[in-house]
């Protein structure tokens, strides 16, 4: 047994070592310990592909057959299944709770600078005669900019996300999924960089810093998908506000809940799991 456990450990390893286990091992350990069945970790989802009826050990399937094993607990994957599937139920009943609500009225925290610049851009600066006017034209004339540029990318967004391509099935945003990855990306990294150019700081007359200018500008893109979103048919949303803004509306969404820890791209390629893991 102290054979298969160490075989075990070699193969578990070896991304990291190299080290293979011969093809004459690997066949005798299968004919000795799966006498063509699988364990219930790998049999669960194959056999419920195949109409079998599943009663938590073995498919009703005569050819696969209980493993015999020389100790009397479970196996590692067994219990490791078992654990993230109650893992996996508990975050989803997290997630449903924690969006519940949030489908027709939209997120608050995504919507909120929006309003705020809106609720700013009309109300009157405390200063009394043509000055205030001028002002108070001046926020607007800023946040219908930056509106302007929003309806642009969405209607573009809407052409790029129909594009389609010889060999790929079906129309619209189904064709798109249906192109090449390498194209794909291409698409969504070219409306995301014309999303950020525009409007130009520069063209702004209240708005001073890059940083208000792409956090409105994102909240306005999902203030406007919601928008539209209510008068589509089937209700559905679109990708638009993500597709263009993703970065910034996560960061909107994590400065609002204050649980966040800002980290550089040169520390986050150093903590992130290697892909070898």
């Amino acid at each position: 047994m102290f054979l298969i456990f160490t075989r075990f450990n070699y193969i578990m390893d070896s991304a990291k070592t190299g080290r293979q286990l011969k093809a004459s091992k690997l066949k005798a350990d299968q004919r000795k310990y799966q006498p063509g069945g699988y364990p219930q970790w790998r049999l669960d989802s194959k056999a419920m592909k195949k109409g079998s009826e599943f009663n938590g050990i073995l498919a009703s399937n005569e050819s696969n057959v209980v493993l015999k094993r020389q100790v009397k607990t479970p196996f590692i994957l067994d219990a490791l299944y078992v654990y993230a599937k109650d893992l996996r139920d508990e975050k989803l009943r997290a997630i449903e709770m924690m969006f519940s609500g949030s489908t027709e009225s939209g997120d608050p925290d995504l919507l909120s600078p929006w309003l705020e610049a809106f609720a700013w851009a009309h109300t009157s600066p405390d200063i009394s005669g043509s000055v205030n006017a001028e002002i108070h034209k001046g926020r607007q004339r800023d946040l219908a900019r930056i509106a302007e540029h929003v309806h642009h990318m969405f209607s573009e967004h809407s052409k790029r996300m129909k594009v389609n391509k010889s060999g790929a099935k079906g129309r619209g945003e189904y064709a798109f999924t249906s192109l090449e990855i390498e194209h794909r990306q291409d698409v969504l990294r070219g409306l995301s960089l014309e999303f950020s150019q525009k409007p130009r700081i520069e063209e702004m007359e209240h708005i001073f810093d890059t940083h208000s200018l792409a956090r409105i500008r994102a909240s306005y893109a999902y203030t406007y998908d919601l928008q539209k979103h209510k008068f589509r048919d089937g209700g559905n949303w679109s990708r638009f506000p993500w597709n263009v803004a993703f970065r910034e509306l996560g960061l909107i969404k994590c400065q609002k809940n204050g649980d966040f820890v800002p980290v550089s791209a040169a520390i986050y390629e150093y903590m992130k799991v290697h892909n070898k893991f």
